[in-house]
């Protein structure tokens, strides 16, 4: 379990609620909370990206 806080360029409100993630957006900022392993995160992120670049 690890804590993420995201600053973004968007403005928005809202409630991420996904099977691993659980998170709230408050205008910039962004804090989650990932029920997994940093190494399991860091290893989707990566595979997204290279999906994303094909």
């Amino acid at each position: 379990m690890f804590l993420v806080i995201e600053v973004d360029r968007g403005y928005s409100f809202g409630i991420d609620w996904h099977k691993e993630i659980k998170g709230v957006r408050l205008g910039f900022i962004a804090i989650h909370v990932f029920n997994t392993r940093f190494e399991y995160f860091v290893k989707t992120m990566k595979e997204e990206r290279e999906n994303a670049m094909r």
